[in-house]
């Protein structure tokens, strides 16, 4: 088997290639006349990007520019940037972690996934309806794409460099499933909630195709995420009977799989790693400073050789941040708390939107998905999104600096 980097496609796959250039050169014309489809093309090699296990700071400067640029054209379409509720504790908590990354000497990279999600929270809050009304098909394409690369991998037997954190990498002999899966249950969990709606065609389609990748992926994170994304809907629309067979049936399938894939591999000691943080959290009460998991795992693994094994992530992004940050992740707890107990008390949250926040949320208990820029991105996507119409925590007015247009 080839790495990617060995064919020179420097992480890339001829198939991103292709679909950039084929969308650019069809989108060029209507681009100029109307900006805003610039900025999904722009969104959606962003996301792109950002799933192919490039590190972070690399990309870090196209997530500024890209919300920068989005929260100028809100505000000067609004005449005002609206802060939404939970903010002012998630910038604590984005200080406290810098502050902690500046004593500790932790990677930088995790503050950065953090700042660009919450940057994408203000953005996707913030944004006129006229593009968010792409957000559903912007990532459905997304999801294409990244499996067309997947099978492209599969198929040639290409090995992507940092693997472990590719959206679109397949299950080998080191990395025991693929991310594909995890993807592919955010579309998912949006067709559920269409057919909740008018069930179509294309519904039928991405069911088919989705459950052919989660099967394949081999990630039983992803099937748990489902099964907690269409369980969300179903609660927030009453269980209706019009649904209740897709939705009964879903669980079923993924319950198969998940037996299935189960009697591949290890379902007991499949995360040791929750042991080793819980079993050292204690004695770092100040935090160990972020991406120093390794050090605890591999401590771990020396005390109970044969149990433990090393590893970098606690695969547990409560855990990941307790462990790092220590007493200063209070901030993160409490705000991750006061966003879950919106999304189940306050009606005015959006339905679609909080089931794919805490979809994705679900698969960052039992998943490092929580390292990768593009799902840290939907995650927080689909936070703005669902907090459009809860009320705000505060409105800044610039309707003096730009001309607000309708």
């Amino acid at each position: 088997m080839a790495r990617l980097s060995e064919l020179g496609y420097n992480y890339l796959s001829p198939f991103f290639i292709f679909y950039t250039k084929f969308i650019y050169n069809m989108s060029f014309k209507s681009a100029l006349t109307n900006p805003e489809n610039l900025f999904v093309i722009s969104l959606l090699v962003l996301l792109i990007f950002g799933s192919q296990g490039i590190k972070v700071e690399y990309i870090f400067p196209m997530v500024l520019l890209n919300a920068i640029v989005l929260l100028i054209y809100a505000i000067s379409v609004r005449g005002k940037l609206i802060i939404p509720k939970h903010f002012g504790i998630y910038v604590i908590f984005i200080l406290l972690l810098i502050f902690n990354t500046i004593f500790y000497r932790g990677e930088w990279r995790y503050g950065e996934l953090f700042v660009s999600g919450g940057l994408f929270w203000l953005v996707f809050y913030n944004l006129p309806e006229s593009i968010l009304k792409k957000f559903s098909t912007m990532i459905i394409v997304f999801g294409g794409v990244m499996s067309l690369i997947f099978l492209y991998n599969k198929l040639v037997g290409v090995l992507v460099d940092n693997s472990f954190l590719s959206l679109s990498s397949p299950p080998s002999e080191m990395i025991k499933h693929s991310h594909i899966g995890d993807l592919w249950t955010v579309i998912l969990v949006m067709c559920f909630y269409g057919v909740t709606k008018k069930s179509t065609l294309w519904h039928s389609i991405l069911f088919i195709i989705g459950i052919y990748f989660l099967a394949v992926s081999m990630s039983r994170s992803a099937y748990v995420a489902l099964i907690v994304g269409i369980s969300y809907v179903s609660y927030r629309l009453g269980f209706e009977k019009k649904f209740r067979g897709i939705f009964v049936g879903l669980l079923a399938t993924m319950a198969v799989i998940f037996v299935f894939v189960s009697t591949q591999k290890s379902t007991l000691f499949s995360r040791p790693y929750f042991i080793e943080a819980l079993y050292r959290v204690s004695n770092h009460p100040l935090g160990l400073g972020m991406g120093y998991f390794i050090e605890i795992s591999s401590g771990f693994e020396k005390l109970f050789s044969g149990f433990g094994s090393v590893s970098l992530y606690a695969h547990n992004i409560v855990l990941e941040v307790v462990l790092g940050m220590g007493i200063f992740s209070a901030a993160f707890l409490w705000w991750l708390f006061r966003v879950l107990c919106s999304l189940f008390k306050d009606k005015k949250m959006d339905i679609l939107y909080s089931a794919v926040f805490i979809s994705v949320l679900t698969n960052f208990f039992f998943d490092i998905t929580y390292m990768i820029l593009s799902f840290v991105l939907i995650w927080f996507m689909g936070l703005g999104l669902a907090q459009r119409n809860q009320q705000p925590l505060k409105e800044l007015d610039f309707s003096k600096l730009f001309k607000r247009q309708l």
